[in-house]
């Protein structure tokens, strides 16, 4: 008799022998009498077809890349397409299904890698807010997708790899690069010299405890960064895995530029902004699954927020909030660009108080929000980062510098600079010691009207450190020309 594989058990890294896994899965809820799911009985466009082809091909619409995503594909479609019909047995013999191949829904495994499920770009951890972390491949033919937007520009990941159980030796994780459209771009595959290393092992390890990937970014978008188990003699990734010693992994690269953004009307407190960001489509011409999923869109808005000069969130700016100080104005409109990629277009608008309660803020950025079909599918959220924006400038009503935060000291390491201008022109900051003498530049340079933030971190043109005193900004521009105190106590 054919012995019936599971994931993760009989997980080799090729194709055709991985592919038993899910096949017989699919077999039993077609013809299986035990898992037999009937026929349509609440779609009058599907009515009296066999369930399981019908929701079957529903499922490719979520584009699954992985057993789970395709067995929450499966059950969401089952709900889609006939609502209160698609009952506990009906779900329960579809899960029963799958599960004696080992595929169970996500909320039911239990893994050390608190990202999981992101073992595909439908449930792609979002990366756009952190730099480093720390994460497991979980067991044989897991892979870590990650969802970063990126503007033009060098993008490199880095990895430090967990020690095997040979001394000297390391999980010889790989690094794959794709864009938004699942284009294969990159990789970084280390040579594995033991695989396996001793008979029934599954590692395959590598000398070398790190892992490092570059790619330059020529097209703004978002893109996926994939880590794997080594690969296999047939280029699949390998069953190798690890659950007590986690990769880190980190990177850097511009965010800023993935999205666009205009000033479509300004008024100080209630400045409008027009933006555009590019979101994965793939055409079809009938959509069987989510009514909420039309034209091929892959991802639908959910919100968006400001960022600050240093690109860290702005709390209560998010689109979504009631309480939030922006709100969106118009759209979002699905369309094409110049260049006939897919955007999604839309105007936020700023609302009244903002500058009281964010008085050091004036240069900002807008990140905008997406998420797929596998929204809140065996996850709390699936939302993630589509585009940050170049830097904009708010309006203002008056001429005016401030220096917020001005006291150096251990807990505080930088100073904000905010400068006001009413018109464009030339704008200066230069940071002097009590004596007059030039300690630093922090700006010279154009700016057009409206509010801007710089910082300074207490040094000097050099980066050293200067030594505990006062300091004076003397700011030059458009209708600005004025001194403002810093303290520094080492």
């Amino acid at each position: 008799s054919v012995s019936t594989k599971k994931i993760p058990d009989d997980w080799v890294g090729e194709v055709h022998d991985d592919s038993l896994i899910l096949s017989p899965a699919l077999y039993k809820i077609r013809f299986d009498p035990s898992y037999s799911l009937g026929s349509v009985t609440n779609n009058a466009t599907f009515n009296g077809l066999p369930r399981s082809d019908v929701y079957i091909f529903a499922a490719l619409f979520y584009f699954p890349d992985n057993f789970t995503n395709f067995l929450e594909a499966v059950l969401d479609s089952c709900k889609q397409l006939e609502g209160a019909v698609c009952n506990s047995a009906l779900q329960t013999k579809i899960k029963n299904a799958f599960a004696v191949h080992g595929i169970y829904p996500a909320s039911s495994q239990n893994y050390p890698d608190k990202y999981e499920p992101n073992n595909g770009p439908e449930w792609a951890t979002n990366f756009s807010t952190f730099s480093t972390l720390s994460a497991f491949i979980d067991y044989s033919g897991d892979l870590d997708y990650y969802s970063i937007p990126l503007g033009e520009g060098l993008f490199t990941a880095s990895m430090n790899l967990p020690a095997g159980s040979v001394s000297g030796m390391y999980h010889g994780y790989s690094m794959f690069l794709f864009d938004q459209n699942r284009k294969y771009l990159a990789e970084s595959v280390p040579e594995i010299y033991s695989c396996p290393p001793v008979p029934g092992s599954k590692e395959c390890l590598t000398l070398s405890q790190t892992n490092s990937l570059s790619y330059n970014i020529t097209s703004p978008g978002r893109y996926y960064l994939m880590v794997s188990a080594a690969l296999s003699d047939y280029g699949g990734n390998s069953a190798d895995y690890n659950t007590s010693r986690p990769y880190t992994l980190s990177w850097q690269g511009n965010i800023k530029g993935s999205a666009q953004a205009w000033l479509y009307s300004s008024a100080f407190d209630a400045d409008e902004f027009r933006f555009r960001v590019k979101y994965p489509k793939f055409e079809y011409s009938v959509n069987p699954a989510s009514s909420a999923w039309t034209g091929g869109a892959e991802i639908k808005f959910v919100y968006a927020r400001l960022l600050d000069h240093n690109k860290s969130p702005i709390p209560l700016t998010e689109t979504n909030n009631p309480s939030s100080f922006m709100e969106l104005s118009y759209g979002p409109a699905y369309t094409l660009d110049a260049q006939n990629n897919p955007v999604m277009e839309g105007r936020v608008r700023m609302k009244s108080g903002f500058s009281a309660r964010y008085p050091a803020i004036g240069t900002v950025y807008i990140e905008i929000f997406g998420t797929n079909h596998m929204d809140n599918v065996g996850k709390s959220t699936n939302t993630v980062s589509l585009g940050v924006t170049e830097a904009l400038s708010l309006s203002t009503n008056k001429s005016d510098f401030v220096a917020y935060n001005n006291i150096i000291n251990s807990s505080n390491s930088k100073t904000y600079l905010k400068y006001d201008a009413q018109g464009a022109g030339d704008l200066s900051i230069k940071v002097y010691t009590s004596y007059g003498t030039l300690v630093k530049t922090v700006y010279k340079g154009q700016i057009q009207a409206g509010k801007g933030t710089f910082e300074w971190d207490g040094t000097n043109e050099s980066g050293s450190k200067v030594a505990s005193g006062i300091y004076f900004v003397k700011t030059e521009g458009p209708g600005i020309n004025k001194v403002d105190r810093v303290a520094i106590i080492r």
